[in-house]
């Protein structure tokens, strides 16, 4: 962004831009975490048995996966109450 523009644009404006740059910057991150964690796994799993291997999210289990696995519950829970409530 160019001074210019700074300078042209409303405060909200420039929070969006804000957020969605970090927001860039924290899925790089992720990516790279998820990359190594990865390579991690399939490192150890390459002296293992195939009955004794492991998931990536059991070797090490990030915020981010939490917070994916409390979704996927809520949705699951909403899809119940849902079919639940409009059986005839």
């Amino acid at each position: 962004m160019t001074e210019d523009e700074f300078w042209d644009i409303t405060p909200k404006v420039f929070q969006l831009k804000c957020d969605g740059f970090f927001s860039l910057v924290e899925e790089l991150e992720r990516q790279k975490w998820e990359r190594m964690r990865f390579q991690t796994v399939a490192l150890i799993n390459s002296q293992r048995k195939r009955s004794e291997q492991i998931s990536p999210q059991k070797l090490i289990k990030f915020d981010w996966d939490k917070i994916k696995s409390q979704e996927n519950e809520r949705n699951k829970i909403d899809y119940i109450l849902y079919k639940s409530q409009n059986k005839k």
